[in-house]
């Protein structure tokens, strides 16, 4: 029989055996091991995926697509050798004047015509590398090789975000399936854009598509990544992201506002709840500061060219003048892809009349 052996002089104290004579103990269930390797954690938060997790060959997959899709531009640009034309030539033609020291302008008579970031870029490139598209074309195929990266890193965390916000993450696949999961995704989205027909051939024109998309889909990817980890910096990378792609093209704002909403819905589970008290609440550490703070400096950005077209106009134009001739061409009667309606004779009338006016001839427009 086995005893207890005492610290003390006494002798030791036999322990009786325990028998299950009368069925008063239960043998109880096996542990799983599935709940042996359940990481530890608050049980709200489903298991965290990053872009290191997964298999070996998912990385050297997205590397080949970057690669392929940078070679794959780079093919079609060197078949290219048309003169900028149309919308081609009047960026061209800005950055051409900046160049010369008369102003980002389209000419005299259209000063604040076509958005200012793309001729920019242009006049940049041509500082650089000589008054020569190609290089700006060049320049383009790098960046939609990025855009690619940069789709799969966008799919891959809006997937993390997804399953972040699962009902029962205890229940869902482990970690390393969540990755492989989650890869294969962003590959597929990575591939589509990759071989994508129409950002193969914007990469060969000198318009703002190309520079446009790649602002687009980094602002996306910030966004959806700031969400998981809110605060006032990622806000303000956002921001001066988003208003970059406004200064490219105009009809970008309305998204802006979109995603600053966005963001505030995903990312205020990371906010303790406001205090009862009113008077210890702090706007900075609540959920709408990187909202705010998104919106504000992207029109910060954008104010610095709304206050040059205010200086050189003197009048108030956000970015630019042209919203008004692109709307009638999207809305006459005899709308077609080659048909631009009375546009040049409604310009000749207004000379005539002795109107140069950028900004009015917009306004008729829209008439």
């Amino acid at each position: 029989m086995p005893t207890i052996e005492s610290h003390g002089s006494a002798a030791p104290v036999p322990v009786p055996p325990i028998s299950d004579e009368d069925g008063e103990f239960e043998a109880l269930p096996p542990i799983p091991v599935q709940a042996l390797k359940q990481p530890s954690g608050p049980p709200d938060e489903p298991p965290i995926v990053d872009e290191t997790t997964g298999r070996a060959w998912q990385p050297r997959l997205l590397l080949l697509l970057i690669l392929l899709g940078f070679g794959l531009r780079m093919a079609y640009v060197r078949q290219i050798d048309t003169p900028p034309f149309s919308d081609m030539a009047d960026y061209e033609a800005m950055a051409l004047n900046l160049l010369e020291g008369r102003g980002l302008i389209m000419s005299d008579l259209y000063k604040a015509y076509r958005p200012p970031l793309y001729p920019l870029m242009i006049a940049g490139v041509y500082r650089f590398f000589g008054t020569r598209p190609d290089s700006v074309l060049l320049i383009q195929c790098v960046l939609s090789a990025l855009t690619v990266a940069l789709a799969y890193l966008f799919t891959f965390h809006l997937f993390q975000l997804r399953e972040r916000g699962r009902q029962a993450p205890q229940e869902g696949p482990t970690p390393g399936a969540l990755a492989i999961r989650a890869r294969s995704i962003a590959l597929v989205a990575a591939a589509l854009l990759c071989f994508e027909e129409a950002t193969i051939f914007f990469c060969g024109q000198l318009l703002t598509e190309t520079l446009f998309t790649f602002l687009f889909v980094t602002w996306a990817y910030l966004t959806v990544k700031g969400a998981t980890r809110p605060s006032l910096g990622w806000a303000t990378l956002i921001g001066i992201v988003g208003g970059a792609a406004i200064l490219t093209r105009p009809n970008f704002a309305p998204l802006v506002l979109a995603g600053a909403y966005w963001f505030f819905l995903r990312s205020r589970r990371h906010f303790s709840p406001p205090p009862p008290d009113w008077h210890r609440f702090s706007f900075i550490e609540s959920p709408y500061a990187p909202p705010l703070v998104m919106v504000t400096y992207a029109f910060l950005v954008v104010s610095l060219w709304t206050i040059r077209n205010q200086t050189v106009l003197d009048q108030f134009v956000l970015v630019s003048t042209n919203g008004g001739v692109n709307f009638y061409l999207g809305h006459h009667e005899d709308f077609g892809y080659a048909s631009f309606g009375d546009k040049e004779g409604i310009r000749m009338r207004l000379r005539e009349r002795g109107s140069y006016d950028e900004v009015l001839e917009s306004k008729i427009f829209t008439l």
